[in-house]
């Protein structure tokens, strides 16, 4: 019985999920500051000329802009009005966390907060706060744009760990390490081995590495499209007394959320 051969699709012949596959890492190496199509075809590993299509693709439909003088790509009007709310992609993942992380404030009695990272941003979706007075919230984190302030923290930690080796290199290569305290590591490789440590651990805690007198426990939250986090976070005097219970509830809930995601 004759196999049927197979069919070899050209660049320019690639059906249209192609383009979106392409436009992702493009779309990225732009938002890190690579803006010409020779960079941009290193960045990714593609054709010169399928960067250049799909460029103009997403030049068409206004998430890619052109400077007419030195002819550098940026990124369009179109991803602005969508960075506007970086939120609202995520309104699903939200509603399937809330109870979980209603059930989790219960029992640390602290701060829960889910967030991911898009692109390299730090992106915050969600908050309980605690319902002591004294307590940490998103308003007293200091979190900074893009490459900002990447580095410091659990909840940080967790999302780097959850980047693809390639993607955390850069983002190692490109931060600037700064004391946000005297407890925040500056050192790269003592923060890839603690990266290294988290990804084997699946849990990180931090203390004082953003907020002196702080302690925050993170967990990945798995088989989203991003890398995603749960977190508890609240004063050093009250969490960390109870480290050991506060970091067994966490992975127990951020565990039956990403179970929840896999069934999706």
């Amino acid at each position: 019985m004759t196999q049927p051969s197979a069919t070899v699709i050209h660049d320019h012949e690639k059906p249209a999920v192609g383009s979106i596959a392409h436009a992702r890492p493009i779309l990225i190496a732009l938002s890190r500051g690579v803006h010409t199509v020779n960079h941009i075809t290193r960045a990714c590993g593609f054709s010169k000329s399928t960067v250049h299509r799909v460029l103009k693709t997403l030049e068409t439909y206004g998430l890619v802009v052109q400077d007419p003088g030195n002819r550098r790509y940026y990124l369009g009007p179109l991803v602005q009005q969508l960075n506007a709310d970086p939120a609202a992609p995520h309104r699903k993942l939200v509603n399937d966390a809330r109870e979980d992380m209603q059930a989790l404030a219960r029992l640390t009695e602290e701060t829960v907060a889910l967030d991911v990272l898009t692109g390299l941003r730090y992106v915050p979706l969600f908050e309980i706060p605690s319902r002591h007075d004294l307590k940490v919230t998103m308003a007293s984190k200091k979190i900074g744009p893009e490459f900002s302030d990447l580095y410091a923290g659990a909840t940080v930690k967790v999302l780097l760990s959850l980047l693809p080796d390639a993607e955390l290199g850069f983002v190692l290569d490109n931060i600037t390490l700064a004391p946000e305290t005297t407890s925040t590591v500056v050192d790269r490789n003592v923060l890839r081995a603690q990266l290294d440590e988290v990804r084997h651990a699946g849990v990180c805690v931090t203390r004082g590495e953003r907020i002196p007198g702080t302690v925050c426990i993170a967990a990945p939250v798995r088989h989203y499209f991003l890398p995603a986090v749960l977190s508890v976070v609240g004063p050093e005097s009250r969490v960390f007394p109870r480290l050991q219970a506060n970091v067994g509830h966490l992975k127990k809930y951020a565990a039956k959320l990403s179970g929840r995601l896999r069934g999706l």
